[in-house]
């Protein structure tokens, strides 16, 4: 079956980011008193919605506070563009796809965090974010919105592909009943998405290699 859409993870995916975040995130507990915290529980924790990354790895922290002066170190720092994802935008728009982005990053942050690193947002139909829905992934409904559009434009899930780093991502295009492919641009391993259940062709080393793997699944 021919890909027609492709959506996007963001971090991670399309750029390098849980190193920096995670160092911004303890400067934010330092400031605040809170006790920092090893990378691996961090990382538990990595790719939920906000406030339940912070509850998550702090319990007791106050979220409001938390997230001022967390925002105030994190329009400093920028994470950088995978190398090679404008171009590989570019290709895929050429092919006349569907493109999007769909982050449980705040849906405010997506353009910020665009235009830092340098990512070329015009490639893109829609920008979905943390407030678009009441669901979030690893629950297929995250995308209701965007199988909505598609169906509009008579492309179906089976058409679709999405594309992250997370056990969380596959987990909710598996639920989504979307087809899926995996990079190992974040923390997680090869050998983690195959004792998923993920096929080893759907594991990319990066998102750059998406226009070739729709190919090798359209032959």
């Amino acid at each position: 079956m021919a890909i027609k859409a492709v959506i996007f993870d963001m971090d991670d995916t399309l750029l390098r980011t849980y190193k920096i975040a995670y160092g911004t995130y303890m400067l934010t507990a330092k400031a605040l008193g809170l006790k920092k915290v090893p990378m691996k529980k961090f990382l538990k924790h990595w790719g939920m919605p906000y406030d339940e990354l912070i509850r998550g790895t702090w319990r007791n922290a106050p979220i409001e506070e938390f997230s001022r002066i967390h925002g105030e170190f994190a329009r400093k720092r920028s994470y950088p563009l995978i190398k090679g994802v404008n171009e590989m935008l570019a290709e895929l728009k050429r092919r006349k796809m569907f493109l999007a982005i769909m982050s449980s990053k705040h849906t405010k942050a997506i353009p910020l965090r665009a235009r830092q690193a340098g990512l070329k947002l015009d490639y893109f139909r829609e920008l979905i974010g943390l407030e678009s829905a009441p669901f979030h992934k690893p629950d297929g409904r995250v995308f209701r919105k965007l199988i909505a559009e598609l169906k509009g434009r008579k492309i179906k899930k089976s058409e679709t592909l999405y594309v992250g780093d997370g056990l969380m991502d596959y987990g909710a295009a598996k639920n989504a009943h979307l087809q899926f492919a995996a990079v190992l641009t974040g923390f997680r391993k090869r050998k983690d998405f195959l004792r998923a259940g993920l096929k080893d062709e759907c594991i990319l080393k990066s998102v750059i290699e998406v226009p070739k793997f729709i190919e090798s699944q359209s032959n």
